[in-house]
């Protein structure tokens, strides 16, 4: 028997057999951009049941505030439910809305953090059958963290009360660019 892969291992889906995950279409930025936008995976994902996104973030403002890393499915701007359980080492947080205009992610770190330092989110995308058993919506798992004056790790979840997921739309709050050197990648789900 293999051996169980645990922490990063699992999350990157080590263990999970050749066939599981599936690189589909990577992006890295060479100059600052508001917003990235992956089109048409309703066709290059059309082979997967979920998808993985791997991301390597940074933001182009100049002070330290870690910022929200957002995304959009099929190009809604409203309806999404969301929770976030938030810890440091000494305490938790929770909290949670609904109807929002995105699904909260992760985190990004700032432009005037230490040089060449981008912030790691991962965040699944599943299927899910609504309650009437006749469409599917979309569930978000994201897990994200980041080091300034404390270490920090957030656990995000989401709904996105549409059915399609064509597009997704990767953005920071307060629309404060990607720096340049971001990296986004998506991977197909077998399953």
């Amino acid at each position: 028997m293999a051996p169980l892969p645990l922490g990063i291992l699992a999350l990157a889906g080590a263990g999970a057999g050749a066939a599981a995950f599936d690189h589909l279409v990577t992006t890295t930025l060479s100059s600052n951009t508001n917003d990235i936008t992956f089109s048409n995976l309703d066709t290059l994902a059309a082979d997967y049941a979920h998808l993985r996104v791997m991301m390597f973030t940074r933001s182009a403002t100049g002070n330290y505030q870690n910022d929200y890393l957002n995304v959009q499915i099929a190009g809604g701007t409203s309806n999404y439910d969301r929770t976030e359980l938030s810890g440091n080492g000494t305490s938790v947080a929770a909290e949670g809305a609904n109807n929002q205009s995105a699904i909260r992610i992760g985190w990004t770190v700032a432009n005037g953090a230490q040089a060449n330092y981008f912030n790691g989110t991962i965040m699944d995308l599943y299927n899910r059958a609504d309650s009437s058993g006749t469409g599917v919506k979309k569930t978000v798992r994201s897990i994200s963290g980041f080091a300034d004056s404390g270490n920090n790790a957030s656990l995000f979840t989401g709904v996105s009360n549409g059915t399609s997921a064509n597009s997704l739309k990767f953005f920071i709050d307060a629309g404060t660019p990607f720096a340049s050197k971001t990296q986004i990648s998506i991977y197909g789900i077998r399953g």
